[in-house]
């Protein structure tokens, strides 16, 4: 037996499994062996360790490590990408080139970008890919994880984040020019939308905000100027600085849970291109509750708004000829 390929099936490999064999190359998928006797579960961190004492004896084993599944529908290639821990700049190195949809499995957090050219989605196996869907194991996403900026944006179009993720760092999602649409699972347990967290995204049209998020945090969707329509869940309670500015929509209606909204909140778009990239909101009508808002930024003003035309409140300002309708 020179070689063997061990499947997906397989949770556990005990000591000597594989003792003494002629065994040269040994194939395995990382996300389903939960036991692997080498006094290091689940962390299988190289291409050659002749030293695990499930192949013991075996002399220098190659072991491959099995991170892709692909599957074929309708002329489109997805490949799931299968692992624990980080997942890091790099995992998707050997991906097949003619794959455009990624699901991920198993990773409990993806990598941001910190510092030099690091996170997870950095390079051209994953900036080529149209498709991405962020399985419930993940946890934890990174800020940035594209280091995308506004000369560096990906092709990607859709995007699913699972009901596993509990944090995203400020600028997640930013600068994705061709994202169009945003989906986060039904049980979602995020509770913040991070600053500048789908800022910039310009093609962005549709996204659902998670029922359990209450806070939505400074520039979230600054200069999203095609998202046409939103929702804000009854569960927010803050809407912080330009949250909704440079948006298409021309209505919104304000939860009654709602008790601040920032300055420029749904105002004129900052853009990151300079003055002549700036976006007004096109927002028309808004309904708000009055007796819940005790901070809405008006320049000073008392927050019992006196009139139905508020186009001066710097929580609307850019919004040209905005009527408030105030429900007590």
């Amino acid at each position: 037996l020179t070689s063997i390929t061990i499947p997906e099936s397989v949770t556990s490999i005990g000591q000597d499994a594989f003792k003494d064999t002629d065994l040269e190359e040994v194939k395995l998928y990382t996300n389903t062996i939960t036991k692997l006797n080498n006094n290091r579960e689940n962390k299988i961190s190289t291409q050659n360790d002749s030293t695990l004492s499930s192949f013991y004896g075996s002399g220098k084993v190659t072991i491959s490590i099995n991170r892709f599944k692909y599957s074929t529908s309708d002329g489109i290639t997805t490949a799931r990408i299968i692992g624990v821990g980080t997942l890091k700049k790099g995992a998707a190195s050997n991906m097949r080139g003619d794959t455009t949809k990624v699901i991920i499995e198993g990773y409990s957090s993806i990598e941001g970008h910190y510092w030099g050219d690091t996170g997870a989605f950095v390079g051209e196996e994953w900036f080529k890919l149209t498709s991405i869907h962020i399985g419930d194991s993940v946890t934890d996403i990174g800020s940035n994880p594209f280091n995308s900026d506004k000369d560096n944006s990906p092709a990607l179009k859709n995007l699913y984040i699972g009901n596993g993720v509990k944090k995203m760092e400020s600028g997640t999602f930013v600068r994705l020019q061709n994202l169009a649409k945003v989906e986060f699972g039904k049980n979602s347990q995020l509770t913040t939308l991070p600053y500048k967290c789908f800022a910039f995204n310009f093609a962005l049209e549709s996204i659902n905000i998670p029922s359990s998020v209450t806070d939505i945090e400074d520039q979230v969707f600054d200069t999203c100027h095609n998202l046409k329509s939103i929702i804000i869940p009854e569960g927010v309670t803050r809407i912080e600085y330009g949250a909704f500015a440079g948006t298409g929509f021309e209505t919104i209606t304000i939860p009654q849970g709602v008790t601040s909204i920032g300055q420029n909140a749904f105002g004129r778009g900052v853009g990151w291109l300079g003055p002549n990239h700036s976006y007004d909101s096109k927002l028309k009508s808004v309904i708000l509750y009055l007796d819940t808002i005790t901070t809405l930024n008006s320049k000073g003003a008392d927050p019992k708004i006196p009139t139905q035309n508020g186009s001066t409140l710097s929580s609307f300002y850019g919004s040209r000829e905005v009527t408030i309708t105030i429900i007590n």
